[in-house]
C-alpha cells in the first residue's frame, strides 16, 4: 500500500524540465616552463648549421638534377631492355611457329603409323593364311606318302612293277 502512495505521488507532482547551463570556458593552460638545458644546446647547434644548409634555389637544382639523373638512368636502361624485349617477342613468334609444326608433323606421323599398324595387321593375316596353307600342304603330303607306301606295299610286285 505504502509503494502504490509513493508511486501516485511521484506521479502527482511533475519536476519542471532543466534549464540549459552556460558553456564553461576552458581552464587556462599551465605556466610555461624554461626549456630544459639540453633542449637549448641543440637549439644553439642548428643555428650554428642553418647558414650552411643549402638554399631553396640549391635545393631546386638539386632535384632537377636527380631528375635529369633518373630520366637518362631510365632511358638508357629502357633502350638495352627494349632490344631483349624485342628479341623475347621474336623468339615466342618462332616457338609458336615451331610447335603448330611439329603439331602437325605429329598429326602426320599418327596417320601413317595407322596405316602401317593396318598393312601390319595384312600382312600377319597373309602369314598366317601362307602357315595355314604350308600345314595343309604338310597334311596332304603327309597322305600322299601314306597312299605311295601303301601301293608300293600291295600294288608292285617284287620286281617293282604293276600287277
Amino acid at each position: 500500500m505504502q509503494i502504490h502512495a509513493i508511486q501516485q505521488n511521484a506521479q502527482d507532482t511533475k519536476c519542471p524540465p532543466p534549464t540549459p547551463q552556460p558553456p564553461q570556458p576552458p581552464p587556462p593552460p599551465p605556466p610555461p616552463h624554461p626549456p630544459p638545458a639540453k633542449a637549448t644546446a641543440a637549439a644553439a647547434a642548428a643555428d650554428r648549421l642553418l647558414p650552411t644548409l643549402p638554399s631553396a634555389e640549391t635545393q631546386r637544382q638539386v632535384a632537377e638534377a636527380r631528375a635529369a639523373l633518373v630520366a637518362s638512368m631510365s632511358n638508357l636502361l629502357d633502350t638495352s631492355l627494349q632490344g631483349r624485349a624485342a628479341t623475347l617477342h621474336a623468339g615466342a613468334t618462332a616457338l609458336t611457329r615451331q610447335e603448330r609444326e611439329v603439331a602437325r608433323a605429329a598429326d602426320g606421323l599418327r596417320v601413317e603409323s595407322q596405316r602401317l599398324a593396318r598393312e601390319a595387321d595384312a600382312a600377319a593375316k597373309r602369314l598366317k593364311e601362307i602357315g595355314n596353307v604350308q600345314n595343309w600342304a604338310e597334311v596332304l603330303e603327309t597322305g600322299f606318302l601314306v597312299v605311295e607306301e601303301t601301293l608300293r606295299m600291295f600294288g608292285m610286285g617284287g620286281g617293282g612293277e604293276w600287277v
